[in-house]
């Protein structure tokens, strides 16, 4: 007809120069003429294929998980049946060589005028073979890197199992000679026949606290260990504040005498009585809080403030947001303090400040990195909250009122920057 003649027309002289290929059917779908790109992308001259309304018997019009797709579905037929238009439909075809191109197609009905009827269809096609076989192929290297990792993982965690269980039998065959060691040079420093010298009793003194030493190092590992492990259980109850508060004021009163220090244990107005938690978790984190800020604090005071808080832990810590309540225990201390670039590296395991605190205050180094491990235990958090060199340092264990059945805490980090001490609740 004339209007398909007019159009065959315009249709070459717009489309003769794209990049895509493109077809012009007639309202049987029976390619009437196509562009040099669809002669080019298809393998094929306009006069092999005129006329063809489907190249089924030469190709396989496969989806893309590679089962064939039926004629009713390509996206020509839904076009000529609905007169919608069919975009962005991504189709594999296997050529009579055997070579396979994927293309993109889009079928749009042709009208003329205010007619309801299509008086033809437009299909472009695009060659994405090479960037489809790039797609597969960063498939099947994520494929293959997934794979590693989740064998590497194995690997990992059984490692860990067999490090957790090599330090807790290692454990039990030193500490059962060191405790021997540690009660018979008790003894001897005790002198209780008079016939040791004073030099002899101090060499034994010597021994006693080099074997103390040990068997701290001994217990940090195991419990650094069983942490990373996953192996720690928690004892979960109700926990009284006020016997938090009196047996740290117990525990380290004597301490502070004997080194000429202030030592003082705040509650909070507010406070609810208990909150439910492991009690000898939290006693191990605090004890050694306290005994850094003693052991490091020459001058001045040691304090312990227990208040209900509502900032200063994680933004987006999701247990302790959650918490009816949050809880924190603050130590400060007034001594050496830390640089603001120490602020990070002191919650590493075996990390110091520096060698010279290593030498002259001894220590381990995990205390704090195991701190933080058993606050993320009990689902709460562990900052410093600010520290500066002469003037001291504030330490802060954010806990939520009821530690999680599981005894999983949301992951968190100690903190390297400085903490406003927050306000009671």
């Amino acid at each position: 007809s004339t209007s398909l003649r007019d159009s065959e027309a315009r249709f070459r002289t717009v489309v003769a120069t794209l990049a895509e290929g493109v077809f012009l059917r007639d309202t049987q779908g029976r390619i009437v003429d196509c562009n040099a790109s669809a002669e080019r992308i298809i393998g094929k001259t306009l006069a092999q294929m005129k006329g063809f309304v489907s190249f089924a018997s030469e190709w396989q019009s496969l989806r893309e998980d590679g089962s064939l797709m039926p004629m009713e579905e390509r996206p020509s037929f839904v076009a000529m049946r609905t007169g919608l238009p069919q975009s962005n439909v991504v189709v594999c075809y296997r050529k009579p060589d055997g070579s396979v191109l994927w293309m993109q197609l889009n079928a749009q009905p042709i009208f003329e005028g205010s007619a309801g009827t299509p008086s033809g269809f437009v299909t472009s096609i695009t060659d994405i073979t090479e960037r489809k076989r790039a797609q597969d192929e960063i498939l099947r290297l994520n494929a293959n890197l997934e794979e590693r990792v989740q064998q590497r993982t194995k690997q990992l965690v059984l490692t860990s199992k067999y490090k957790s269980e090599f330090l807790s039998n290692m454990s039990h065959e030193l500490r059962t000679p060191l405790n021997s060691l540690l009660i018979l040079s008790q003894l001897l420093a005790e002198n209780a026949e008079h016939n040791l010298s004073e030099q002899q009793i101090e060499h034994i003194k010597i021994v006693h606290g080099a074997g103390k030493d040990l068997l701290e190092l001994i217990n940090d590992i195991l419990d650094l260990s069983q942490i990373e492990s996953g192996t720690v259980t928690l004892e979960l109850d109700d926990v009284s504040l006020a016997n938090v508060g009196e047996l740290l004021e117990r525990s380290f009163r004597h301490v502070a005498q004997s080194r000429g220090l202030g030592f003082s244990v705040e509650l909070a107005p507010g406070l609810p009585p208990s909150l439910h938690t492991d009690s000898q978790r939290l006693q191990q984190v605090m004890k050694n809080l306290l005994s850094n800020a003693f052991k490091f604090t020459q001058k001045g005071q040691v304090s312990v403030r227990i208040a209900a808080v509502e900032s200063g832990w994680s933004v987006d810590h999701a247990g302790l947001n959650r918490s009816e309540t949050v809880i924190g225990f603050f130590v400060t201390d007034t001594g050496i303090g830390l640089a603001d670039d120490k602020h990070k590296i002191i919650f590493e395991a075996f990390q110091q400040a520096s060698t010279g605190t290593a030498r002259k205050y001894g220590g381990t180094g995990l205390g704090l990195s195991i701190s933080r491990e058993l606050a993320q235990l009990l689902g709460g958090e562990f900052w410093l909250v600010e520290s500066s060199p002469g003037k001291g340092s504030t330490f802060a264990l954010y806990l939520p009122l009821r530690a999680p059945e599981s005894g999983q805490g949301k992951s968190g980090h100690a903190g390297s920057s400085p903490r406003q001490w927050p306000a009671p609740a």
